[in-house]
């Protein structure tokens, strides 16, 4: 495990670290959202999943405005825009019991939250250009390792306040603002490069520099050859042009795909944390599935690359494994009233 997390670069190894902090700050507070609002501020149910809702329209309203401030505006002053917002809502968090005010709080904390994920990721492709999937495999990982933490503290702040959820989430996104500060002085993420000029980025430049350089030696085969070449090209645009319907349909069906999923998951993140309260089972309980989950996508990692390996090589029969053990978990949960089965459903689901 240590050997294959130092072949990662140095600034993707920091990237990841800012994921943990990042991703164990919000998950101090959002598998609790439904128990505040229902509990503590005494609100139904249905007023609970309005709310996640809207909280939900925030995150993706702030995916989309990160990806448009990363590009326009500047990748750190994006970073140091959204850490500084997520950590000022969290501390208002912490000192409101206004249901009205935290409500606008909460959308907040989403719109902020947003802003930072598609900015990891933008970050890892643009620091690792060469590392394809494996980059962002380190995000998802990093990020459901923070999970992990996050929920298990939650738990166990919540049991003392659930003020002290949100000054925890406050002061690690405090210390993801540092961490960046100290990552942009080893490495340009502006041009996504090291600083000390181990070149990323500006390969490509170097490259292309060479080649140039070679243009007046091969001037006369370019020539030669610049009819059939030009050519080549107008077959591969028309074929590129003939394709575009079936991958936009492609990606429709997938993404409608992603949607039903994720309308069934949200399930286990709003609604089910009220239900299990209502058997019995703890808020520390319920905190450690959460802890569980992360722990089983870290270290079940070698396994799912075995399963991969040995029974779904394509990613036509990853996706339709992932489909069929999703779908038996929660037809297993929707039976169950036992702790030991909802264990077992997060078992499922990480598989």
């Amino acid at each position: 495990m240590s050997r294959l997390w130092n072949s990662y670069p140095r600034s993707i190894r920091l990237l990841a670290v800012a994921a943990v902090i990042h991703s164990t700050g919000m998950a101090c507070i959002w598998p609790l959202v439904t128990i505040y609002i229902h509990d503590f501020l005494g609100k139904p149910l249905t007023v609970a999943g309005v709310l996640l809702m809207l909280n939900q329209g925030a995150y993706l309203i702030g995916s989309l405005t990160g990806g448009v401030l990363f590009d326009r505006w500047g990748k750190m002053r994006t970073v140091y825009a959204a850490t500084a917002g997520a950590v000022a809502v969290a501390v208002a968090l912490g000192f409101t019991t206004s249901f009205h005010t935290y409500t606008v709080l909460l959308l907040l904390n989403g719109f902020f939250s947003g802003i930072m994920f598609p900015v990891l990721n933008a970050l890892i492709g643009l620091l690792w250009p060469d590392g394809g999937r494996k980059g962002l495999n380190t995000v998802y990982v990093a990020l459901n390792i923070g999970v992990a933490i996050g929920s298990a503290s939650a738990g166990m702040l919540a049991s003392i306040s659930f003020a002290w959820t949100f000054f925890g989430n406050a002061a690690l996104q405090l210390a993801v603002l540092f961490l960046f500060i100290f990552l942009s002085r080893t490495v340009d993420l502006e041009r996504g490069q090291e600083k000390e000029g181990r070149l990323v980025a500006a390969s490509a430049k170097h490259t292309e520099e060479g080649e140039g350089a070679q243009l007046p030696a091969a001037g006369l085969a370019e020539k030669a050859g610049g009819s059939k070449g030009a050519a080549a090209a107008m077959a591969t645009d028309a074929a590129q042009a003939a394709g575009r319907p079936m991958a936009w349909l492609a990606l429709g069906l997938l993404s409608a795909g992603l949607l039903v999923c994720w309308i069934i998951y949200s399930q286990w993140t709003t609604v089910l944390s009220a239900y299990m309260q209502s058997l019995g089972i703890t808020l520390r309980e319920y905190s450690l599935l959460w802890t569980l989950n992360g722990a089983l996508i870290l270290f079940g990692q070698p396994f799912i690359s075995w399963v991969i390996r040995h029974f779904a090589r394509t990613l036509k029969a990853q996706l339709l494994l992932g489909a069929y053990v999703f779908s038996l978990s929660m037809l297993i949960l929707s039976q169950t009233t036992v702790y030991a089965v909802f264990r077992g459903h997060v078992c499922h689901y990480t598989g």
